[in-house]
Order: structure tokens, then sequence, then C-alpha cells
């Protein structure tokens, strides 16, 4: 039973990802965007609450290729399922400023190598500046981020794996698909008429040839008659509550620029009466930059290199880093 789970889980993370492109409003010449999860990388955890959560495999160095890419990229996998170079170790001294990056393809870092992926710059940076500081030594950057998570996937991931860091500050890159999107109600959904289409070759003749996008295009129109704008809305600022009520360090959310102003508006409520929450909401909008997407959709290293700089530079303004 597992291993069927894995496999239409894999499915439904591949055509979730191309129709979670069509649905953001600054979505780039309507392209199809397919996210690959070899079999191999995916674990569904049993210690969630979330049935279908999943992570990435621990101890695992993979590659991916596609027309679009100039060389292989890899992936680096830790002990611990994290998209990292290295493990670290759970309790640290007080000369460390640690950092926790959560969030979903664009901070695992999509088809760049892991030591390219916008934490991992971040850290660099703020380490070639650390030796002016005379609190701190150095700085960690530890990468939660998955491809494919929502909100709620995010925010149940620092519970498990990041929480036992303790880190001085959170990080959770928000994007438009993340308040559109509940990963709990859409997967059983798909499943539900990717096993009627295989066994009746037919859905409501909105399937067509085995058209995978169709399916989850009918399943997010399911998701929209099960649950109001609203209702979508208020699931995700009760995750993000929980994400809030779970940290006791200071937690930074960012977003692009061209994030509609409803969603700025629910993080900036949420925010607006405790000191150790801040927003940036004008990251440089890579997805309006062809030159820095990879596949039309996700950021190169350039594209990261772009948010690392952003978010460094905001850091630095806002004296986050007490040494700073």
């Amino acid at each position: 039973m597992k291993s069927v789970l894995l496999i239409i889980l894999i499915i439904a993370e591949t055509l979730f990802a191309i129709y979670l492109v069509k649905t953001i409003r600054n979505n780039i010449n309507n392209k199809e965007i397919v996210i690959p999860l070899a079999r191999k990388q995916i674990n569904i955890g049993k210690t969630s609450n979330l049935k279908y959560f999943y992570e990435p495999e621990a101890d695992l160095i993979s590659t991916e290729s596609a027309d679009f890419l100039t060389s292989t990229i890899t992936y680096t996998i830790n002990s611990d399922t994290l998209n990292e170079r290295y493990n670290y170790d759970v309790n640290k001294s007080d000369s460390v400023y640690r950092i926790i990056t959560i969030g979903d393809s664009f901070t695992y870092g999509m088809w760049v190598n892991t030591y390219e992926n916008w934490p991992e710059r971040l850290e660099n940076i703020l380490n070639r500046n650390i030796k002016i500081c005379q609190k701190y030594k150095k700085v960690e950057i530890i990468n939660l981020g998955v491809s494919g998570y929502d909100i709620a996937f995010s925010v149940n991931r620092f519970i498990l794996r990041g929480k036992k860091y303790y880190p001085d500050l959170v990080i959770f890159l928000l994007k438009e698909d993340d308040f559109l999107e509940i990963n709990e109600i859409l997967h059983p959904i798909f499943n539900h008429y990717w096993n009627l289409y295989k066994a009746q070759n037919v859905l409501d003749d909105k399937l067509v040839n085995g058209d995978y996008s169709k399916v989850a295009t009918y399943a997010r129109e399911t998701l929209k008659e099960k649950m109001s704008e609203k209702e979508i809305i208020l699931y995700q600022k009760k995750h993000l509550k929980y994400l809030i009520s779970n940290i006791n360090s200071n937690l930074l959310f960012v977003s692009f620029s061209s994030l509609i102003d409803e969603y700025k508006n629910i993080i900036n409520a949420l925010i607006s009466k405790d000191s150790k929450l801040y927003y940036h909401d004008s990251l440089t909008d890579v997805k309006a930059l062809s030159e820095v997407l990879a596949d039309g959709f996700h950021p190169t290293s350039k594209g990261h290199k772009l948010i690392s700089d952003d978010i460094y530079k905001y850091i630095i303004s806002n004296q986050i880093i007490p040494c700073h």
C-alpha cells in the first residue's frame, strides 16, 4: 500500500506543479512547468499529522538534467532530509547565529545545485561580513525548503525538523500559489479522479488521451467547489498563526513585489503586534526576468543570487542580526 501511495504522490506533485503555474496571476507566457520528483527522493512521513505530507529521502545525492539546463545539477540531501551540503549539530555555540529557511521549490532550489540556492548564498554573504561582529563569529543557514510544499506542509516541516535546531531567525519565502493551494485536499481529489480515469478512460470530457494537466485542473476546480476562497484563506491564516506560535526567535516573511495586496495584507496583519516579526514584501520579482529563470518559472543560479542579495540587504538595514 505504501508503494502505491508513493507512486500516486509523485505523479500528483508533478501534475499539481503544472496547474499551480497556470493559476499564478503573473505566470510567464503560460508555460506548463513540470517538477520532476524521482521516487527515491520521496518519503512519506509517519510522524506527521498531515496524511499526504512527504520529505526528501535522507543521505542522498541525486542529479537532474533537462533541455533548458546548460549542465546537470546535483542535489545533496543530508542525514536530516535537508537539501544541505552538511549535517548540522542540534546544539550550537553562543558564537553561532543560526537561521532556518522554509518554503517550497523556490527555497529548496529546484533546478540549481545545492550550493547555488539562495539560503546557501545568503549564508556565504553573511559569513563574509561576520568579521565585524563582536557577538557572533559564524552564521549557519539550515534549509528546510521542499518542492511542492504548501503553507501547511512548510509549517509542519519546521515543527518536525526545524525547532530542534533552536534558530535565532526563521525566514519564510511565500509566493502567490502558497495562498491558493491546500495539498491535503488536492492530493486525494487528484487520486480519486486519476483512478476514475484509469477505470473508465473518461473524466467528464475534461480528460483527453491521458492529459495529466487536465486531471490536475479538474482537481483544482473541485477544490473550489469544496471550499470557498474565504475558507481557503482562513486555512492558510491558521497555519501561519500556528507557525508564529511555535517560534521563539525572530521570524522574517519575504515575498516578491508582485504578490497581490490581499495576501500582503494578511502577512502585515499577522506581524503588526509583534516586534520579533518582520516582512520584506518587495523582493526582486525574478519571475518577471526571463534571463534569471531556468524553466520559465524557477530561478536560475543568477535568480537565487538576486533573492539572497535582497534578503541580505533587508537583514542588514533592519539590524535583525544584532551585531550588523
